[in-house]
């Protein structure tokens, strides 16, 4: 969630946060909009704009009285993430990434910066974005999806027509056909994981992309295997294509 004057740009991450923990949505608006401040701990999964679910439900928060301290704002201490789930969550990552370069050769994939907190640099990578999938590029890693109110951040987005497991041809080429893959280290789809997924699924028109078919979960236990979900429909048509793969 973050906050530029008196512009909001929410994320995929704030959507799962309001499904999981109303408190943990109202401490990170608090942060967005200054009524509370980070001091020590970590503060990477509370920064503004973040796209995954913050970890304020794990803070403690310490209000500093009206006018106290020179009239400071609400502190909130920032505990430390799980590092053993942060490491793990980024093996996970980092291994599919490699599995995919294998597949498709480094030209194959194209990774886009995280930009900074600021709209030009989101509308910035949005575009970058965009370019790398009107291109054909089979994967995008790390793109950017931004259409000024909203922005996401799937791991991945591969090709429709590609394998992802091979990097062979899966059906007939559908240029410009992308579906976002998400790496969770969950066993199972978890709700809050499949309406991040279905986020970033509703917002690729904001890089040319049409709303996909199908959407994806890649789970540790079944290696570069997939979960596939039905994306949700667009705006206005009655349904969202078929079941998984």
């Amino acid at each position: 969630m973050q906050r530029f004057d008196d512009h909001w740009v929410v994320s995929a991450g704030d959507l799962v946060d309001d499904v999981e923990c109303g408190h943990r949505v109202g401490l990170t608006h608090a942060l967005a909009t200054g009524l509370l401040s980070v001091v020590g701990g970590d503060a990477d999964g509370v920064e503004a704009g973040v796209d995954a679910p913050s970890t304020v439900g794990a803070t403690t928060a310490r209000t500093v009285p009206e006018g106290a301290a020179g009239g400071l704002p609400g502190r909130l201490r920032i505990s430390a993430p799980d590092p053993t789930a942060v490491r793990h969550g980024a093996a996970h990552e980092r291994r599919l990434l490699a599995h995919l370069r294998r597949c498709f050769g480094a030209g194959g994939v194209v990774e886009i910066p995280r930009p900074a907190a600021t709209l030009d640099a989101l509308a910035d990578a949005g575009e970058r974005t965009r370019r790398a999938l009107a291109a054909g590029t089979p994967v995008v890693y790390q793109g950017v999806l931004f259409d000024g109110s909203f922005q996401g951040r799937p791991d991945f987005l591969i090709a429709a027509h590609l394998d992802p497991r091979t990097g062979a041809h899966s059906g007939a080429a559908a240029p410009g056909h992308y579906e976002p893959y998400d790496a969770k280290l969950a066993r199972q789809a978890r709700p809050g994981a499949v309406l991040q997924l279905a986020a970033y699924a509703a917002a690729l028109p904001s890089v040319g992309v049409p709303v996909p078919r199908m959407m994806h979960l890649l789970h540790p236990a079944r290696g570069a295997g997939l979960a596939g979900a039905s994306a949700p429909p667009e705006p206005g048509s009655a349904g969202g294509g078929g079941g998984g793969r």
